[in-house]
């Protein structure tokens, strides 16, 4: 992170996971770490949101992009 110039605060009550969240979204730790963080909660998603958790799984069929990136830069730009 040092190298993006990146400054991030976190208020939040399970601060591991969220700065977890954090690093995944503005480092490229490839694919695998995403499929990793998934797999911890995949069946909790899909138990509460069917529609988001199919979503969930055709971003991370394509083994070539890194998702958490490109959802991140769409969201700076609107």
């Amino acid at each position: 992170m040092s190298d993006t110039g990146t400054d991030i605060m976190l208020e939040v009550k399970d601060k591991n996971m969220s700065a977890l969240k954090c690093i995944n979204c503005v480092s490229d730790r490839g694919i695998k770490a995403l499929e990793t963080e998934w797999a911890r909660y995949k069946y909790s998603v899909m138990e509460r949101a069917p529609d988001k958790y199919h979503t969930m799984r055709k971003l991370l069929q394509d083994k070539t992009s890194y998702p958490a990136l490109e959802c991140t830069v769409r969201s700076r730009n609107p």
